[in-house]
């Protein structure tokens, strides 16, 4: 094998490249300065915007889902603890 040479002069630099989204967060409607491509997520109550034009747009979509469905309770549950009979809840 030969031998390695000197390095070379250092190149140019490139350009700046462009900043990436953000993600945000609130407690209500965003408000404030934002760049094109970031997203908030409302705390209060799940819902997204996104920033278009410099603005904070409703993206009409929430984070957060319907309400479930309400569970019955029979009373008739059994709870087993380890080493111990099976408990029966009376109602």
């Amino acid at each position: 094998m030969g031998k390695t040479g000197a390095s070379g002069a250092k190149g140019p630099q490139g350009p700046a490249g462009t900043s990436g989204a953000s993600i945000h967060t609130s407690g209500g409607i965003p408000s404030g300065s934002c760049t094109s491509g970031d997203t908030d997520i409302d705390l209060a109550n799940g819902e997204v915007y996104t920033c278009t034009a410099s603005a904070w747009v409703d993206a009409g979509n929430s984070i957060k889902g319907a309400p479930g469905i309400d569970g019955t309770d029979t009373g008739a549950e059994s709870i087993v603890l380890k080493g111990a009979a099976t408990l029966r809840r009376s109602s």
